[in-house]
């Protein structure tokens, strides 16, 4: 089967042209088709409510996917945020293990000095070093050292008083622990620091939820756009109920008029029909008339010749036989 959609311009809307087969009718003088015409009314009316209905809904599922989006790219961006803060501390959390690996490292070197020279841990050359060491850790920054009056005396005594080469070398590797330990020092602030930051970036997102918040909207916003598809389709129902109400209405008020029409033509055709009898009653009056002339046949020629020609001025003029009512002819002359 052939269907041929045509869409024509008429105030009742579309036809739907369909033929049967591919066979033509030779009689058919129009266009060589077959087919029989189905009347499409309202499609059009229905595919532009569909269209609209269903361009809301993308919209709204674009606005609803747009708003999962900003979320999602919301709290990706507060996760790489995160991570990059978490990477900078496992970073610094590094920088403080390799710093007292070396620590570690100068004190097993400091003690190694300490066999090597024979000096003994309770001996004043031992207890001297290590008042020095205090004193570089404090001016160095790596402790916060509290010193005695009695420390205090005995590092002014020292400032001047030669060194021992132990002491000497000890208190070269101590500047580089100095070193060290203020890198650990300062790491381990900045992992404080880090990682009060990504704690308080947790707490926000925990507190924010904007997934779960965008999902609502999101839902939201979609329950709103059935409504007013909802809303959309109740009012192009009144509207095409209106329109067909209209419709009603005109072609009632078109067969009123038509049996108005109709009615005008009866009584014309009333009227018409009552002066018809009329001329039919008059034709037999005049028929009746003209038999009594012909009836007196009998009187003398004079008369029936008197009488034949009052008949045929009576025909001549139109006059009937009630025209003739009350007129008295005295034919014997």
């Amino acid at each position: 089967m052939r269907i041929n959609a045509t869409d024509i311009n008429n105030k009742q809307g579309m036809f739907l042209y369909i033929n049967s087969d591919d066979k033509t009718d030779q009689n058919d003088k129009s266009d060589g088709k077959i087919g029989r015409n189905i009347f499409g009314g309202n499609f059009n009316q229905n595919l532009d409510i569909n269209a609209k209905v269903e361009q809301k809904r993308k919209q709204a599922q674009k606005q609803a996917m747009k708003l999962i989006m900003e979320a999602v790219n919301k709290d990706k961006e507060a996760l790489d945020a995160r991570n990059e803060l978490t990477e900078l501390r496992d970073q610094k959390v590094a920088e403080v293990i390799e710093g007292n690996g070396s620590i570690k490292s100068f004190e097993e070197q400091k003690e190694q000095l300490r066999q090597q020279y024979g000096v003994a841990e309770d001996s004043d050359e031992q207890k001297d070093l290590e008042l020095l060491q205090k004193y570089q850790n404090s001016i160095g920054g790596a402790n916060s050292e509290n010193f005695t009056k009695e420390e205090l005396d005995r590092l002014r005594e020292l400032q001047n008083a030669p060194r021992t080469e132990y002491q000497n070398r000890v208190l070269e590797i101590n500047q580089a622990q100095v070193t060290a330990q203020n890198k650990v020092n300062k790491s381990e602030q900045e992992i404080r620091a880090l990682s009060a930051g990504i704690y308080d970036m947790k707490s926000e997102q925990l507190k924010s939820k904007t997934m779960l918040e965008a999902k609502e909207s999101a839902d939201n916003l979609i329950e709103v756009t059935e409504d007013e598809i909802v809303g959309m389709l109740v009012q192009d129902a009144k509207d095409k109920v209106d329109e067909k109400a209209e419709e009603e209405k005109e072609k009632a008020e078109e067969v009123a008029e038509n049996k108005e029409e109709q009615e005008e033509r009866l009584e014309e055709q009333k009227e018409k029909r009552e002066d018809l009898e009329e001329l039919l009653i008059g034709a037999v009056e005049n028929s009746k008339l003209k038999q009594e002339i012909e009836a007196v046949q009998s009187v003398p020629n004079s008369v029936a010749d008197a009488k034949a020609a009052i008949f045929n001025m009576l025909e001549e003029q139109g006059l009937v036989a009630d025209d003739l009512k009350g007129i008295e002819i005295d034919l014997n002359f």
